[in-house]
């Protein structure tokens, strides 16, 4: 017996709301990982284990980029890339 048109549209509303939720799952996880990477590389950058960073230390310099001109910035971009260069050998 085949299904009406509506339980058929009901089916895949519920099946895109499904897809939906594994979706935004999958963006959470992705983000959680970015994030515990980007700790990692912070307490690399800092020859440190991430329980031996100064966390108020970091967050302090962290909230002082908003203030620095571009000229600092591009500066602080190239010693970043730089690094980044240097863990890729």
């Amino acid at each position: 017996m085949s299904k009406s048109t509506e339980q058929q549209i009901a089916d895949l509303q519920n099946r895109l709301q499904s897809l939906r939720t594994k979706k935004a799952r999958q963006d959470r996880r992705e983000e959680t990982r970015q994030k515990i990477i980007l700790g990692a590389e912070v307490a690399k950058v800092l020859n440190k284990s991430p329980d031996e960073v100064n966390k108020a230390l970091v967050l302090g310099l962290l909230s002082k980029i908003n203030r620095l001109d571009e000229e600092e910035k591009r500066d602080c971009i190239k010693t970043g890339m730089d690094i980044l260069d240097e863990w890729k050998k």
